[in-house]
């Protein structure tokens, strides 16, 4: 992954994405008072590490200023010198702004205005580092509200010095915001300065040669995100390290620990030395989330008016050391939103995290109208046990290699060169509304009530299956049954239930998810009562590289058994979104065949999609008797022959990945012989990993998101 996200794009990405958002089918509704919004999450929720850019919440975070208040941007703002003159402000740029810039208006004198409906003004501007600063009055219709200033009351200067024990290569400083580094080992000045890298994949010093240190953000011994020292190798036992810094931060929209470089337009890196990578499948160095992000109250001038009314606000500066305002936006309501995702995050860790990134830091400081909370990808890992089993023999090494590794549970090399693995599903015998009967169910052991079983074939698409909560298990006949009924509507491609005889199920606990789940949403009810709790479900995963079936219904569970608590599934909304992309346009996106009179066709497309159409003779049968098999998955060990391919795991087996080719079943009525075929693919995914949201994935969450948010609001 390395340095594939670059934290110091001033914004562009986030002005792209919010730029191009198709139009909101949301309607306009400001509420009556200001709301605090949490979104608590893992890595699809951290984004690029700030409050929104490159996540969905910054799609929320839109739609609450756009949608939910009535929002004005510089570019709806007229400037004016200390003569009334028109003039064309200045730009600064700073990713921790709303949309990564604001106007700039200079000397005393000079004015901006703008038109505003609403009952309040929330003006957002932004508190450069240095010694500029300005009174700044606020006026009305011609009449005064208040004044404030924009002295930065975060500057300073600092040192710091340490004998080195020949042993240690991280030297703590005593704060975070550091900058101007000059730091000198027995009197030799070194090079280095600021990590400003993303997620490292490599030794963190490759990606800065010639540096000799790094500065670099972790925890300190008092439990705050501090600034570091940090060297390849321990300098010498008994030198002298000697620092010199200043410090301070851009008080901007985004408050967080990541302070920037000495040019205020380029951020330090969001991640630091902790013990949870983003991306717990690649863990390395120097790339853990630290804290959780909000909208700086700091960076806000705020006031509330007796009524609704549309008026002309007037900011003057009035006074000050070489005067400036930069303003980035202004508002009808100060919605407060929080952006409490950490990439790696589980729910075992919000509840025990000794750092800055626990539940109660997700409250910090106010009290929220809503609070999301996303959770699964991570906990997933540990929750690969099935209790349902059955045995392949006779397989080849290439028949191996096929098979998704997360569904087995062991491989063995026998004696004829074949292998036999045994795969964490059964098959079903019979099927009613209420009940499944498998031989593979007969004398199984460890399935209870509340587990959840997976009915139907894994196509990659999960509305070809079928998820319901175990009531009861009877080993003796091989029998599940429960009490929500099954109707054939539920599995596309199938017209009987009787039709799924044949075909795959699985059983799972998920307990140990369910159990966590429920005591963070104790806690959160039990510090904020008043909170109405989401329990999030957010991916339409690819079952090959993440099986994350059954959360929707646990989430369900949980929620069913608590009040103030609701489910919300993002999955539908992805995958309308991606039927709505399959234009037929795109030669990339299609390819035609004629019938055989076969039920499976093989696809030029190698790996994993979604969103199809399969179109026979002009008629689409997708969902309705074809599917596509997608070919993305984890895979045995690549590189490996024979006995070396043997494994048993109680969980998930995962050493590599493979794409195969993409293929075409007809469950049903293949087509004749001469019939012309012709399939197309979605034009857009939601994820490229089909786990964390790129940015039209990010659109369709984040709407999702603001409509659940209305929902929840009431008229």
């Amino acid at each position: 992954m390395g340095l594939e996200k670059d934290v110091n794009r001033t914004g562009a990405s986030l002005i792209a994405l919010l730029s191009g958002l198709s139009p909101t089918l949301l309607p306009a509704q400001v509420p009556a008072r200001d709301l605090t919004i949490v979104m608590a999450g893992d890595s699809t929720t951290w984004g690029n590490g700030l409050l929104d850019e490159n996540s969905f919440v910054a799609v929320l975070d839109h739609e609450l200023k756009n949608r939910l208040a009535r929002t004005v941007l510089p570019d709806g703002m007229r400037f004016f010198d200390a003569g009334g003159k028109p003039v064309t402000p200045g730009v600064f740029t700073n990713p921790l702004q709303y949309l990564g810039r604001s106007a700039v208006l200079e000397g005393l004198g000079a004015s901006v205005e703008f038109d505003l409906e609403g009952d309040s003004l929330a003006l957002c501007h932004t508190l450069r580092r240095g010694e500029r600063w300005a009174e700044l009055e606020v006026s009305a219709d011609g009449a005064r509200l208040g004044a404030f200033t924009n002295r930065n009351p975060t500057l300073g200067r600092g040192e710091a010095s340490f004998v080195a024990d020949g042993k240690s290569v991280l030297f703590d400083l005593d704060r975070c915001f550091t900058y101007g580094h000059a730091v000198t080992l027995d009197g030799r000045e070194l090079r280095g300065g600021l990590n400003t890298g993303s997620y490292m994949s490599k030794p963190p010093f490759s990606y800065f040669p010639g540096y000799e240190y790094l500065v670099i953000r972790k925890y300190g011994s008092n439990g705050q995100v501090v600034h570091a020292l940090f060297f390849p190798a321990p300098p010498p036992a008994g030198s002298r390290l000697e620092a010199r810094y200043r410090f301070g931060r851009v008080v901007a929209h985004t408050a967080s620990t990541v302070g920037g470089l000495e040019d205020e337009s380029r951020l330090e890196s969001p991640y630091g030395n902790s013990s949870v990578s983003f991306d717990p499948a690649r863990p390395s160095f120097l790339s853990s989330g630290l804290d959780f992000r909000r909208i700086d109250a700091g960076a806000f001038f705020v006031h509330r008016f007796p009524g609704s009314a549309k008026r002309r606000i007037r900011v003057t500066i009035r006074g000050g050391q070489d005067p400036y305002l930069a303003v980035n936006f202004a508002s009808s309501r100060f919605h407060q939103l929080v952006n409490a995702g950490i990439g790696g995050w589980t729910a075992p860790l919000f509840l025990n995290d000794t750092g800055r990134r626990s539940w109660k830091h997700a409250l910090e400081g106010a009290r929220p109208d809503v609070l999301f909370l996303a959770l699964a990808p991570n906990d997933d890992w540990i929750e690969g046990k099935r209790f349902v089993e059955r045995r392949l023999t006779g397989l080849t090494e290439a028949a191996l290699r096929r098979l998704p590794s997360l569904d087995l549970s062991s491989a063995k090399l026998e004696a004829d060169g074949t292998f036999t693995a045994v795969k964490k599903a059964g098959l079903i015998r019979a099927l009613t509304p209420t009940t499944l009967d498998s031989s593979q169910l007969a004398g199984a052991q460890g399935i209870l009530p509340g587990y959840f079983v997976r009915i139907g074939t894994v196509t990659g698409d999960r509305r070809f299956t079928a998820v319901r909560e175990i009531e009861s298990f009877d080993p003796a006949s091989g029998r599940l049954a429960w009490k929500k009924p099954l109707a054939v509507s539920e599995f596309a491609g199938r017209r009987r239930l009787e039709d799924l005889a044949g075909e795959e199920f699985s059983v799972r606990s998920l307990s140990n998810y369910q159990e966590n789940i429920t005591k963070l949403v104790d806690l959160f009810r039990g510090a904020s009562p008043g909170t109405k709790l989401v329990l999030m479900n957010l991916c339409y995963a690819n079952a090959g590289l993440r099986d994350l079936w059954g959360y929707p219904e646990a989430l369900a569970r949980v929620a069913a058994a608590r009040s103030g608590v609701s489910v919300f599934d993002t999955a539908p909304a992805l995958m309308a979104a991606e039927d709505a992309a399959i234009s037929g346009k795109r030669p990339e996106n299609a390819c035609e065949l004629e019938a055989t009179g076969a039920s499976e066709y093989a696809l030029p497309w190698t790996g994993y999609h979604q969103g199809f159409r399969v179109l026979v003779d002009g008629v689409d049968l997708y969902g309705k008797s074809a599917a596509i098999f997608g070919g993305w998955h984890y895979c045995v060990t690549p590189g490996k022959t024979g006995k070396d391919l043997e494994f048993t795991t109680s969980g998930y087996h995962r050493p590599g990945e493979v794409k195969d080719p993409m293929r075409l079943v007809f469950f049903h009525s293949p087509p004749p012989v001469g019939a012309r075929l012709r399939i197309e693919r979605a034009d857009a995914q939601w994820s490229g990993d089909y786990c964390h949201p790129n940015s039209f994935g990010c659109e369709q969450v984040g709407r999702a998101c603001a409509g659940k948010l209305l929902e929840l609001l009431g008229p």
